[in-house]
């Protein structure tokens, strides 16, 4: 690793489990949380929507299309939050870990 990038944080998915597993490298090592049950918070219906906006709206991004989209994108925010609430706020680890990163102004 080089001085610039001395901090890597990694989510790794454990597909076949359904679980996932924090991952932290530095310059003093690597550590890994203890894998947690992961299910996405995802709906068909959010699938749908994403789907359309990523190859419908962007293609089209006029008249109604416009207050789907922001439907769409403030769905993004909230799927944001809750995937993040499912990985970072799993487990103490999980927790510590991203006090860590906190503390030393990684995020």
């Amino acid at each position: 690793m080089t001085q610039e990038q001395d901090r890597l944080l990694e989510i790794i998915d454990l597909a076949d489990s359904g679980q996932v597993q924090l991952a932290l490298t530095s310059s003093q090592g690597r550590r890994t949380a203890s894998p947690v049950t992961f299910k996405a918070p995802l709906t068909g219906s959010d699938l749908t929507e994403i789907g359309w906006y990523f190859n419908e709206y962007l293609r089209n991004p006029f008249g109604d299309a416009k207050a789907r989209a922001g439907e769409v994108e403030t769905r993004f925010h909230a799927l944001g939050r809750s995937l993040f609430e499912s990985v970072f706020q799993s487990s103490e680890e999980a927790q510590e870990q991203i006090r860590q990163l906190g503390s030393q102004n990684v995020i």
